[in-house]
């Protein structure tokens, strides 16, 4: 029984070994292809070392005169969308996809406990 019980835990052993290394190397793999396949940004740096400040701090204000202006855009037509009438709906009561569901749901509770009475 010892022997068999020796050759089971070295047959695990070696099947974890072997696991933890495909894994391993799977992990290098994927880490070099990240290395060699990342764009290079040398161009990005060299464009924004030759501009002056001046054109800078004009670019960064008209990005930011773009973006309140999409933002503004996108409240005014939230606010064209949005039903004034909410309250008004809420007080109109379930519709009829609600009242057919909730029968559904109580005939179904109906048959169960009939079933259970039995």
């Amino acid at each position: 029984m010892s022997d068999l019980l020796w050759q089971g835990l070295t047959i695990s052993l070696m099947g974890m070994s072997l696991t933890f290394l495909a894994l391993g190397l799977l992990v290098l793999v994927m880490v070099l292809l990240e290395r060699f396949t990342r764009p290079q940004a040398v161009a990005e740096e060299e464009s924004a070392v030759t501009t002056d400040p001046a054109t800078q701090i004009r670019s960064a204000l008209d990005e930011e005169v773009v973006a309140a202006i999409v933002v503004t855009l996108a409240h005014l037509r939230s606010a064209q969308v949005r039903p004034a009438d909410l309250g008004a709906t809420l007080e109109a009561g379930p519709g009829a996809w609600w009242t057919t569901g909730r029968s559904q749901v109580q005939a179904v509770n109906t048959a169960r406990s009939a079933r259970w009475r039995c």
